[in-house]
């Protein structure tokens, strides 16, 4: 079988590195006004006609457009840059095939507060190509490095990617690069092949030189994929093909990549069939079908269908549209829970209690306000787009990582809670001599004689003691937490 019409959208999330404290449209300036830079900062709606436009901004709710599409003036915690300068991207397959030829439909750079980015590429052809080609198309156009090597040889990946720019412009790239070697630790970075590198540009892969701002993989090799696909006949696909194409395992077409109890429950899990059935009476125009692996968002239809073909108002609009904001939506969720587990797996390896205290304490500040601000379960009142958010969600393990994340900070904060319990029960051991005497001399009989010579003799006890009870504490360290939060917090403030 082959396949007329492929609409192709790459999802590459990214942490940024070495920005100064900011907002994020400050961010978006520095890439923006870089010299040689393509990207430039526009309206994520804004070559999309009227009839898109209402209908996009009618499908989420109004909160979800508040922070995606339409954002109030001085609110933004996103900003999207677009290049409009590269036309094509030809991908050779093997050294001795011809290549494929996909039309760049758009390139842009998604910056959030977080301190994430995402890249999103999006490619289409019509060029028609046996089903088993689109396969290892999909597998290995997403790869930003090579996963192995045999031979020398990069392996599971392109052996050519050229882009072509508007300027006549060409750059080749292959990824026959083997590893990068860090400037710090002990583990071998892969070099990221030169034409994703290229298109990121003026970002650097971390660490930069000279402290440059930059960007850090937060995965493997394997971009999100997103794929249109529209066949001639869509159920004549077999249970191999719908198994590989979603799990993005190209392989033969009464074959499967796994064994058959781990795909036991393939359709049940991996595909959502709302309007998925096409071999019963008066049902034949149920042909679409959407099929998540989590990393790979599948939507596949008729090529001789009008409305699954239409690219103003149809199902290819609704991809490009909608389930692209649904995806950008689920990384936007998953990528920072990433990362606030990795900032709580440094804080746990910091030595000084302060700073260990002060650093949960950010996080715990950092999560309140990811969680009220960009953490949703619901994103429109459509069921098929609450069903398709929740499921991907799912796939992606979103859900469970948020639990995850949850509890790991209640756990932090609960052993800070212990510690300063603890240092207050420690405080009250060192008041209790002041209490003997108080209880000795009795408090109301202080009250009375403080003015007369004796009181005055008694209270000048009294106050000795506390003050040396305090000067115990400052030498036994129980007062040096506190003094160096504060030295910590004039330093902040001076800087």
């Amino acid at each position: 079988m082959d396949a007329p019409r492929l609409d192709h959208i790459l999802l590459w999330p990214l942490q940024l590195r070495n920005f100064k404290q900011g907002h994020v449209d400050k961010w978006a300036e520095w890439v923006e006004t870089q010299p040689e830079s393509a990207w430039r900062k526009v309206n994520p709606l804004e070559d999309v006609s009227e009839d898109q436009r209402s209908s996009v901004l009618a499908y989420f709710h109004p909160f979800v457009r508040d922070i995606l599409l339409c954002p109030r003036p001085g609110q933004e915690s996103m900003e999207v840059l677009r290049r409009d300068d590269i036309q094509t991207a030809a991908v050779r397959m093997y050294e001795d095939s011809e290549p494929v030829v996909l039309r760049v439909v758009r390139a842009e750079l998604y910056l959030f507060e977080a301190r994430i980015a995402i890249l999103v590429l999006e490619v289409e052809t019509d060029q028609k190509l046996p089903l088993v080609e689109t396969e290892r198309l999909l597998d290995r156009f997403r790869r930003t490095y090579a996963p192995y090597f045999e031979g020398g040889k990069a392996q599971r990946c392109p052996a050519e990617v050229l882009w072509s720019f508007a300027n006549g412009r060409t750059l080749k790239s292959t990824y026959e690069t083997g590893f990068r070697r860090p400037t710090s630790g002990n583990q071998n970075i892969r070099s990221v092949s030169e034409h994703w590198s290229d298109l990121l540009f003026p970002l650097i892969p971390y660490p930069a030189p000279g402290g440059e701002p930059g960007w850090n993989d937060l995965a493997d090799e394997r971009m999100t994929a997103m794929t249109y696909l529209a066949v001639d006949n869509p159920e004549s696909l077999t249970t191999g093909e719908w198994i590989r194409l979603t799990m993005l395992d190209p392989g033969e077409a009464h074959t499967l990549p796994y064994s058959k109890r781990f795909l036991a429950n393939f359709q049940a899990k991996y595909c959502y069939d709302r309007f998925w059935d096409p071999k019963t009476k008066n049902h034949e125009w149920m042909n679409t079908r959407f099929c998540c692996s989590g990393y790979h968002f599948l939507m596949v239809g008729s090529a001789v269908s009008g409305f699954f073909t239409d690219a103003r108002s149809g199902a290819l609009s609704h991809f490009r549209t909608h389930y692209f904001y649904i995806g950008l939506l689920v990384h936007m969720q998953h990528v920072p829970l990433l990362m606030f587990l990795e900032k709580l797996l440094r804080a746990t390896r910091l030595k000084d209690k302060a700073e260990y205290a002060e650093s949960v304490q950010q996080i715990q500040r950092e999560f309140a306000h990811f969680t009220s601000g960009v953490w949703f379960i619901e994103l429109t009142p459509q069921v098929q787009g609450r069903e398709l958010y929740e499921w991907w969600m799912r796939r992606m393990g979103t859900l469970k990582l948020y639990d995850e994340v949850k509890a790991e900070i209640a756990l932090a904060h609960d052993i800070l809670a212990s510690q300063e319990s603890s240092k207050l029960n420690k405080a009250a051991g060192y008041l209790l001599p002041l209490n003997l005497v108080l209880a000795l001399f009795g408090v109301s009989g202080i009250d009375s004689k403080f003015h007369t010579s004796d009181g005055v003799y008694i209270g000048a006890i009294a106050l000795a003691c506390l003050l040396a009870l305090l000067l115990g504490a400052l030498w036994l360290g129980e007062l040096k937490y506190w003094i160096k939060k504060g030295w910590n917090w004039l330093k902040r403030r001076r800087g």
